[in-house]
């Protein structure tokens, strides 16, 4: 299982790397970095956070959402921000929502539960 980080705070993504290895994690701080990442190489899991530096987690997750539709996408978010957020999420087609900052262990049971066979 492959999955793809996006936050603009590098010691967040860190720390989430290091708590999940020996899982395969990559991580970026910017829009135009994932789409790099993304295009050539096959991702499970996508985990983008409100805020990156060139833009927006939402614009990154709907560009994902059509261009790679397969792939799982999560969007890391404040829990007052999604709170606020909620109704204007249903366009995304997000397969969750988690609380920011991130945490290892969410990410090691999405991570998990796509690999089941029963995992969605």
């Amino acid at each position: 299982m492959r999955a793809l980080l996006a936050d603009r705070d590098e010691n967040l993504l860190e720390a989430v790397a290091c708590g999940l290895r020996p899982l395969a994690l990559d991580v970026a701080t910017t829009k135009a970095r994932c789409i790099d990442l993304l295009r050539p190489k096959r991702y499970d899991l996508l985990i983008a956070c409100e805020r990156l530096e060139d833009g927006s987690g939402l614009a990154l997750l709907g560009e994902a959402e059509r261009r790679w539709p397969a792939m799982l996408r999560v969007f890391a978010v404040a829990p007052h921000r999604l709170a606020l957020l909620k109704g204007r999420l249903v366009p995304f087609n997000l397969h969750r929502t988690i609380a920011y900052p991130v945490d290892p262990a969410h990410v090691r049971e999405l991570l998990t539960r796509r690999a089941s066979p029963c995992g969605t």
